[in-house]
């Protein structure tokens, strides 16, 4: 699939280097799709549940509840690109504090 830049270039120079750069990423596996950082962490959470299909029913049920109890009162409406490394260290410090 194409891809437009994120931007216009000044010159050609730096188009071709911002291109290469991300020929690398693609060919070494890094490229990440700007469009899945988009997702809701709900609708990502809930997601990677149902593609699970090897779960046993118990463990469905587990998933769902930690999801929905301690998972989507913090990230739920956030896009997945918004969920950082700092936000999950909070989150679970404040876990761990409340017991």
């Amino acid at each position: 699939m194409d891809r437009t830049a994120p931007n216009t270039f000044a010159t050609k120079k730096e188009a071709e280097i911002w291109l290469t750069k991300k020929e690398a990423e693609l060919l070494a596996g890094d490229w990440l799709n700007p469009d899945l950082g988009k997702v809701a962490f709900k609708e990502y959470g809930s997601t990677w549940i149902d593609e699970r299909p090897g779960l046993r029913p118990k463990t469905v049920q587990l998933y769902e509840g930690l999801l929905r109890i301690h998972l989507l009162p913090s990230f739920g409406n956030c896009a997945m690109s918004e969920v950082k490394v700092a936000h999950i260290r909070k989150w679970r410090k404040q876990l761990l504090d409340k017991g």
